[in-house]
């Protein structure tokens, strides 16, 4: 029995949105564009602010110059500056968003100066403040204004990307990045803050700085005795704890008096 074309047709329309690819935007790559979008249009800005008729009538000049501050043909010369001709994502952007900047442009400017924030975070939403992530712009572990206490990188962090999780720094670990890594020991620590040092090379583990507050000495390897030598032929090699240094060695000057005469280069007088 063949399935007739109608119960065909019917099915396909029901199943196949199940199997089309699902597509998600690039939050990080999205605010970076928007952020350098407003930088240069900042720099436009400074560019045209420049501006000067040159016509010698200072009165004249100064309501041209008035009306030229808030003017479109000023915007347009600022937008057309904006991208580079071969960058996609920019020009992608502006095309799409050409409208919103023209409004703030014309209506919103003075009441929010700071493009970035009206554009970037709040009307497109493809960035977040400082401190947050996230579709969201929920604060990072350890809060927004010490995103991971300060000891680390906030995944998506000033972006509405990111799951928010703490990339600690060296020698610092935890969820929180407030616990001291392998070979490194707490200076100083509260519930929102860590100071992590690193030990002493002699030591495997410690409890402060120096070679006596280690948990385990560590066995030392002498550099000096190993194949092939680490320093050269005119160096003296000096074991330290950890490590070793290469030091020249002296040469004593010689004694003036000790040159005998015979030793003297012998002088040759012009006939």
């Amino acid at each position: 029995m063949f399935m007739s074309c109608s119960v065909f047709y019917v099915i396909s329309m029901v199943f196949l949105p199940l199997f089309r690819p699902v597509f998600t935007k690039d939050f990080t790559a999205l605010c970076s564009t928007c952020r350098q979008l407003v930088e240069e249009f900042d720099k436009g800005l400074e560019r045209t602010s420049k501006f000067n008729f040159g016509g010698g009538n200072t009165a004249w000049e100064e309501r041209k110059l008035s009306k030229y501050e808030s003017s479109e043909i000023r915007l347009t010369e600022i937008l057309e500056g904006l991208c580079q001709s071969n960058s996609f994502d920019c020009n992608h952007m502006l095309e799409e968003n050409e409208e919103v900047l023209e409004t703030w442009w014309f209506k919103r400017k003075t009441k929010y100066p700071d493009l970035f924030k009206w554009f970037c975070i709040e009307s497109i939403k493809v960035c977040c403040p400082k401190g947050t992530f996230g579709p969201d712009c929920n604060s990072c572990v350890g809060g927004s204004e010490r995103p991971c206490h300060s000891n680390g990188k906030c995944d998506g962090d000033g972006t509405r990307a990111g799951n928010g999780k703490c990339s600690c720094d060296h020698g610092y670990e935890g969820e929180f990045c407030l616990d001291c890594g392998d070979g490194y020991f707490s200076e100083l620590r509260n519930d929102t803050f860590s100071l992590c040092k690193e030990c002493h090379k002699s030591c495997v583990g410690c409890i402060g700085a120096t070679s006596n507050d280690c948990n385990q000495c560590r066995n030392d390897i002498n550099e000096c005795e190993q194949e092939p030598h680490p320093c050269r032929e005119d160096q003296e090699c000096l074991n330290t704890d950890g490590s070793f240094s290469c030091k020249e060695e002296e040469v004593p000057a010689s004694n003036s008096e000790d040159v005998k005469s015979d030793d003297l280069p012998e002088k040759h007088e012009d006939l």
